[in-house]
C-alpha cells in the first residue's frame, strides 16, 4: 500500500464476465456420488458445517471439508458414508458427501479488507 497512490474500493456495475480465480471448470451441477447412505440436508451454515437427516430420521453432522464437488443447500438429497467422529467419541459423522446443488467455493468466505 503506497499512500501516494489512489485505490478503488467497493466498485460496482462492472460489465465483464466474472472470472474463476481458481482456474477450475465452472460449476456443472451436483455430483452423483457413491455413498452408502441417502438423506436430506437439514441445515448448512456459513461456518461450513451442517446436518443431514438420514432415512432412519437421525441427524448426522458433516463438515464442508467432507463435501465432494459441491456444497449442499437445505432440502438437497445427499449421498454419504458414515464414520466415527475423531473429535467426539461415540458420535457419527457423514463423509464423502455428494449431491449438493451449490458450487463448492472457498471456505471460510473471504471478507473484504
Amino acid at each position: 500500500n503506497n499512500p501516494e497512490q489512489m485505490q478503488a474500493k467497493n466498485v460496482l456495475g462492472c460489465t465483464a464476465p466474472k472470472e474463476n480465480p481458481t482456474g477450475s471448470a465452472p460449476f456443472s451441477g451436483p455430483v452423483d456420488g457413491t455413498g452408502a447412505h441417502t438423506g436430506t440436508c437439514k441445515a448448512f451454515g456459513i461456518k461450513g458445517f451442517g446436518f443431514v437427516t438420514g432415512a432412519d430420521g437421525v441427524d448426522i453432522f458433516f463438515n464442508i471439508k467432507d463435501c465432494v464437488g459441491s456444497k449442499p443447500a437445505v432440502g438437497d438429497t445427499l449421498k454419504y458414508d458414515i464414520k466415527q467422529s475423531t473429535t467426539q467419541p461415540g458420535k457419527r459423522q457423514a463423509v464423502n458427501v455428494t449431491g449438493g446443488t451449490q458450487p463448492l467455493d472457498q471456505y471460510p468466505p473471504q471478507m473484504g479488507k
